[in-house]
């Protein structure tokens, strides 16, 4: 039997100009009885839909072979690629320029790009690799240098109407800075016992919404954790990715579909094609016509109006 191609979703971005950049991992995979038989990994990439197209840029295109942990814009159009390993990517649209610890960076594995108001990048830094000795942080590009700052690292990054980052490590938990120093919030650590921090989003009244690596979340209203479990929640599994939207409803990501949280009540939207692929929602992004676009572990992109969830390649203009 041939072999067939699966895309996994690792970041969705809404452009300024309405494209839908993602970034992918792609496999190949063969099929026995329903069943998964054999699988392996192909390439990394990058790409952006527009008009019931897909473009898309792997290494003949000049794309590194790198997994995508971040992916954003800046006021400038410019898209700023986050790595695995080969640190900091910028794509202005024709060609791919790379920055990495040879070129100053401060580690290789780049997390959590956000931009405040005055245009200033923050992402967190480290390095993957046993020898490469690079730093873990926060850091700040202001379009001329990269100021480091050691604070446990920032696998997510929130800035608040204040202008106060606010820093998510895997292993350290929360902190915030206000350009002169860093707080930190012990008291959170005891809501997540041995699992991990995952994911943070601040809606829009500025409470922080934090993901855990089981099906846990944790609210913080600026004076209080409030935290979620998975008997709250609805779902016995681990939660893919949290997201804000325009109306300030709260979405999870789950392994068959989604979850609504709004105005204290937490709704599910199944789908039963994810749910029999094994292939659960990884990454979010709403359109300017309020539709979500779905990026999932295994089955590409999907979206979603609401009612439905619909594969990208059936989508109509």
């Amino acid at each position: 039997m041939a072999d067939s191609q699966a895309y996994s979703i690792n970041n969705i971005l809404i452009a300024g100009d309405g494209r839908l950049w993602f970034s992918y991992a792609k496999y190949w995979f063969r099929m026995r009885d329903s069943l998964i038989e054999s699988e392996g990994f192909l390439e990394h990439g990058i790409g952006y839909y527009e008009k019931n197209k897909i473009y898309t840029y792997e290494t003949k295109q000049g794309f590194p072979d790198a997994f995508v942990n971040s992916i954003n814009q800046d006021y400038m159009g410019n898209i700023w690629i986050g790595t695995a390993d080969n640190g900091l990517i910028c794509f202005d649209g024709k060609s791919f320029v790379s920055y990495d610890m040879t070129q100053g960076m401060p580690g290789n594995c780049i997390e959590g790009i956000s931009f405040d108001a005055k245009g200033r990048m923050w992402f967190g830094s480290s390095s993957v690799k046993p020898n490469e000795h690079g730093l873990t942080g926060l850091n700040c590009f202001d379009g001329t240098r990269v100021l480091y700052y050691k604070n446990g690292g920032a696998n997510s990054i929130a800035i608040d109407s204040t202008g106060k980052i606010w820093a998510l490590s895997t292993k350290r938990g929360l902190s915030s800075f206000d350009g002169n120093k860093f707080t930190y919030y012990k008291e959170i650590e005891r809501s997540v016992a041995h699992d991990f921090f995952a994911n943070m989003q601040m809606d829009k009244k500025g409470n922080l919404w934090i993901q855990t690596s089981a099906p846990k979340l944790i609210k913080y209203n600026g004076k209080q954790f409030t935290t979620y479990n998975s008997e709250q929640i609805g779902t016995a599994y681990n939660i893919g990715v949290i997201y804000v939207d325009s109306e300030n409803n709260i979405w999870l990501g789950t392994h068959n579909g989604l979850i609504r949280y709004t105005n204290g009540v937490f709704k599910p939207f199944y789908s039963e094609v994810m749910h029999r692929k094994y292939s659960g929602v990884k990454c979010i992004a709403q359109s300017k016509t309020g539709e979500l676009f779905l990026g999932t572990a295994f089955d590409g992109i999907y979206y979603f109006d609401g009612k439905n969830f619909t594969p990208l390649s059936e989508k109509k203009e």
